[in-house]
């Protein structure tokens, strides 16, 4: 699971691509077009402190109270809870400017969350019903998924549908609960920012 510097060089690398961020000045300020690169820092940042390597003590105990600072302060700024026990892999492009509560066991390679998209259910951790979601997923806006359910690789949820059971075979999903539709993606979620240089970023 991309960590570390590592892990927010390669989001960087990725919302450059999505936002045609190519020059210097469209790079420095790439974070703050889009806020929610900050949280995927943060987070990035904490899945090394509290998942990776062991650190002595000594160096752990305020590295997690840099890393919980950060945690407020990214929650607040940029509307949007991803905790770092969250499994967030390569190349997930977050949206930017409206709240996101994202819970879930693992948000896979490639998924696309537009804005306003809950996933889970609040309450203790052990008692969530945290979703498991694909590779190459597009969730709405305001799209919620809850439940212990499996959404499979390039799923389309579409605007504020409601997924409260397992997406068998993938598919394009729409309504309140939501059922299979035969409409095209493209009627259903809005395309991702028109810099984007690399069709294969969008799932």
């Amino acid at each position: 699971m991309p960590s570390g510097m590592a892990g927010m060089r390669g989001d960087f690398r990725h919302y450059c691509r999505i936002h045609g961020a190519g020059g210097l000045v469209d790079r420095v300020l790439l974070p703050f077009r889009a806020p929610s690169l900050f949280a995927l820092f943060v987070y990035r940042f904490g899945r090394s402190v509290r998942f990776g390597r062991s650190w002595p003590r000594w160096v752990a105990a305020p590295l997690r109270g840099v890393h919980g600072l950060l945690f407020h302060v990214s929650r607040y700024a940029t509307r949007i809870l991803l905790h770092p026990f969250v499994e967030v892999e390569a190349n997930v492009w977050l949206a930017s400017y409206a709240p996101l509560v994202l819970g879930a066991v693992r948000i896979g390679e490639g998924t696309v969350v537009h804005q306003g998209v809950t996933l889970g259910a609040g309450g203790p951790r052990e008692a969530r019903g945290l979703p498991i979601i694909g590779r190459g997923v597009v969730l709405g806006p305001g799209a919620i998924v809850v439940g212990g359910i499996d959404v499979a690789d390039g799923t389309v949820v579409g605007p504020n549908t409601v997924l409260a059971s397992t997406a068998a075979g993938g598919g394009n999903w729409l309504g309140v609960p939501a059922v299979r539709t035969r409409r095209p993606t493209e009627s259903l979620v809005p395309a991702l920012p028109t810099g984007s240089a690399d069709d294969g970023e969008r799932a």
